[in-house]
């Protein structure tokens, strides 16, 4: 009967949805730890600039200065895909409770 079909196919579609809200969850919360992990390092790196062995030696402190660039990229990068995730939740979470 359609009215089964309909029912089945609704049940796994919203079982699917929960699965993929879960994921996202578990993501924007391992996309929190890589950020805190990684302004941690960037701080570790910054405080390297203040050791003699890095700002006595222009060749270091450059890769240096390479080094915490790319931090903030990874950074930016991570930030992006949390807001990004974090929007989407927010959104499902409205729809969740407005069915």
């Amino acid at each position: 009967r359609i009215s089964d079909w309909s029912s089945d196919v609704c049940s796994s579609d919203l079982k699917q949805q929960q699965k993929s809200f879960r994921q996202k969850i578990k993501r924007v919360q391992e996309l929190e730890n890589l950020i805190q992990e990684s302004e941690t390092k960037l701080e570790q790196l910054r405080d390297c600039r203040y050791e003699p062995e890095y700002y006595h030696d222009y060749a270091k402190m450059d890769v240096l200065n390479g080094e915490i660039d790319e931090q903030h990229n990874v950074i930016a990068k991570y930030i992006k895909e949390w807001e990004s995730l974090s929007l989407e939740i927010e959104g499902g979470e409205k729809h969740e409770f407005s069915v």
